[in-house]
């Protein structure tokens, strides 16, 4: 009896899930291909190297016979990108035209329309997904079949990017099967709602780039040059402690955040003020976390009001306390880098420059190469290294500062005593205060050599022979295979 109620039990499920691919899906079912990614990055540790090429697989949705849409973090340090269809391995070149690690999104074309004389036509995509919502989930299995999943959304939020330091506006989505891939599509109502950029098998959820974020994304390329998304320029903190609150001056009934810092070149370092209290932004009541209440999405942060709000060079008005008085100021939107950053994330795996002088190797830092050295990076390099990430990382003294380090010694005769300095500051090249590697070449460039160096942590300056280093320089490169001595010549 109880082997009979499971087996129509079974079939009851499995009729349901039958009854439901037959319905849902079908606006995605031909727009849905698998994108294959051959990709390369450099060593951080030795920077002139290539690593081998690897291949990382993910989906991409159509968005009209020759676009598609992909995360960015799929197709980044590419190659080559190819596409398959369902149901068939045939491989179709295609070719990435805008790619933004902001929004982790990217944009794709093919010589020739997917379906050839079976046009496809543009994609609609949502105006909104309500919290709660069913949706469908679309992607291959196993046997390259289309599969349709089903999926419930339940949070809306703005949160850190899986693999960018970017504050994003995500849908976490709940699904039934596993999601197997990056990119996959997402439907609402037989509209795009959005594509998967993560999945977490453990608890059966994963993010959604939502259909805002596409939309915007799609606009703005069709903008030329492309300007991005808005960043207001400044870091900020909660404001709940009574004691702190009284010192500031703030009433009872008011509410706001603390600004912390304001990064120069932006807007925030005209507009605002360390210790100014912001209580309403572009006309929005802010509380004490940072939150305000959206009519699309409901509570939600500040940093969707900047980023998915406006765009890059738009005023927007903010009422502040400054010095106990409540006043309205102006501040302008702009578009900001990772690169402008005293120490850039380099989450997008650009080539690192550098320059090898007398097996002195000479680079600025990054993100990325410091976590190339392991997971307890901050136990294997000097302090001041450390404090320079975590509490001045987004924060230059002037635009064009960055960290300029000796990143190791190569050992060779010509630098005898030297070969043990690692992961050092530079402060002065040939007696010269520097603020970046470009400095450093252009005194090489002027002076024919590097010769001194000036550390922040020893005593005296390592110095070379002068009239040694053009022999030094052609043994070093020969003995560890640099191609070019000075990336940026």
């Amino acid at each position: 009896m109880k082997r009979g109620i499971l087996l129509i039990a079974a079939f009851i499920c499995f009729a349901c899930t039958e009854s439901y691919s037959e319905i849902a899906g079908t606006e995605l079912d031909d727009r849905t291909v698998q994108i294959i990614v051959t990709y390369q990055t450099r060593s951080e540790v030795f920077p002139w190297q290539g690593l081998p090429p690897k291949t990382k697989y993910g989906y991409g949705v159509f968005i009209d016979d020759t676009r598609l849409i992909t995360t960015e973090s799929l197709v980044r340090n590419h190659h080559v990108v190819e596409l398959t269809k369902a149901r068939s391995g045939t491989k179709i070149q295609a070719k990435v035209v805008m790619s933004d690690p902001q929004v982790n999104l990217a944009l794709l074309t093919i010589d020739e329309p997917l379906n050839g004389d079976r046009k496809l036509g543009a994609l609609d995509i949502c105006d909104t997904v309500p919290r709660g919502a069913n949706v469908n989930i679309v992607q291959f299995d196993e046997t390259s079949e289309i599969q349709h999943i089903t999926g419930k959304v339940l949070q809306t939020k703005m949160s850190v990017l899986p693999d960018a330091p970017y504050s994003a506006l995500s849908f976490n989505i709940l699904a039934n099967v596993d999601v197997n891939g990056d990119g996959v599509g997402v439907l609402y109502n037989g509209s795009l709602a959005g594509i998967m950029m993560s999945y977490y098998g453990s608890s059966r959820t994963g993010s959604m780039i939502p259909y805002l974020t596409i939309k915007m994304f799609l606009d703005r390329y069709a903008t030329k040059p492309y300007p991005g998304f808005a960043h207001a320029g400044f870091r900020w903190k909660s404001l709940l402690d009574p004691a702190k609150r009284k010192y500031l001056g703030i009433k009872d009934a008011d509410t706001g955040i603390l600004v912390l810092s304001c990064l120069p070149g932006t807007g925030a370092f005209d507009a605002l003020k360390p210790q100014d209290i912001i209580i309403e932004w572009d006309g929005h009541k802010m509380d004490n976390l940072g939150f305000y209440n959206d009519p699309d999405f409901g509570r939600i942060t500040i940093s969707h009001l900047i980023k998915n709000k406006r765009k890059p060079n738009d005023v927007v008005k903010v009422k502040v306390i400054r010095d106990k008085k409540t006043q309205t100021v102006d501040l302008k939107l702009c578009y900001r880098e990772d690169s402008d950053s005293l120490i850039p994330e380099n989450v997008t795996g650009d080539k690192s420059d550098y320059i090898v002088e007398g097996g002195l190797v000479i680079r600025e830092v990054t993100g990325s190469y410091l976590k190339a050295l392991g997971s307890r990076w901050q136990q294997r390099i000097n302090a001041r290294l450390v404090s320079l990430y975590y509490d001045q990382q987004q924060e230059p003294d002037e635009t064009d500062k960055r960290v300029v380090i000796l990143m190791r010694v190569l050992p060779d005769p010509i630098n005898i005593g030297y070969q043990a300095l690692h992961n050092m500051v530079i402060t002065h090249v040939n007696g010269k205060e520097i603020n970046n590697l470009n400095d450093v070449a252009d005194i090489a460039a002027k002076d024919g050599s590097i010769y001194r160096l000036t550390t922040d942590m020893l005593g005296v300056d390592i110095v070379l022979d002068k009239d040694a280093l053009p022999e030094a320089n052609r043994r070093i490169a020969d003995n560890y295979r640099i191609p070019d001595l000075n990336s940026l010549r």
